[in-house]
């Protein structure tokens, strides 16, 4: 960001292009015979996609959720599944607006996708942990509790009425968060199972009276 930004051998609009995302490539890979480069290229650049920003307020942005949410979903799942979830949500997110084509004519770029998803995984493995948050009351703020789905519902329906909206939010691909946090649901239900067959596994062969 900080190179493509100041001083580097493109302009940052050019860099934009270059490593974001186009969803206008889906439909070219599967409406031809496509060689093994060009499916490295296209999930290359969903990878890369994830990693550009727009602005630094874009970046800043995907930064505060990501360090509110992700830290007590890594507490839950580890460092390690927490980076492979991110990184594969990330990309894959990208495939619904690629697939609606809502975005036609416009390269997509940013981690909201990501950091939906892990929204999602909070959904799952945090549920009973709810969220705090500061509301400016009077002269001295005040800080709430809320149930994580209280607010991570009413988080999703706003991205439905956005959805909704495209026209109006054409700069926006909530289709990317709205399918970037239901693939956190789906993660964090597998690590669920996986957490229960582990805990299973470390019970079996012993009779408990």
């Amino acid at each position: 960001m900080v190179w493509a930004s100041f001083g580097s051998v493109w302009p940052q609009a050019e860099f934009i292009d270059r490593y974001a995302f186009d969803p206008l490539s889906a439909h070219e890979l599967f409406n031809s015979v496509s060689s093994l480069s060009q499916w490295f290229s296209f999930f290359s650049r969903a990878v890369t996609a994830q990693f550009i920003h727009v602005d630094w307020f874009h970046l800043v942005g995907n930064a505060a959720y990501f360090f509110v949410f992700g830290v007590r979903v890594e507490r839950r799942v580890g460092p390690f599944f927490l980076m492979l979830a991110t990184t594969l949500i990330g990309t894959l997110a990208y495939a619904l607006p690629a697939l609606l084509s809502l975005q036609s004519g416009l390269v997509v770029a940013g981690a909201s996708g990501a950091v939906s998803g892990v929204l999602g995984l909070y959904w799952v493995v945090c549920s009973k942990e709810p969220i705090g948050f500061w509301l400016p009351l009077g002269m001295v703020p005040q800080r709430f509790k809320l149930p994580a789905w209280l607010l991570l519902g009413s988080w999703f329906g706003v991205q439905l009425i956005f959805a909704l909206n495209a026209t109006t939010y054409a700069t926006v691909a909530v289709t990317a968060h709205l399918s970037g946090f239901l693939l956190g649901l789906i993660f964090g239900g597998l690590f669920r199972v996986f957490e229960s067959r582990q805990r299973l596994s470390k019970h079996k062969g012993f009779d408990y009276v």
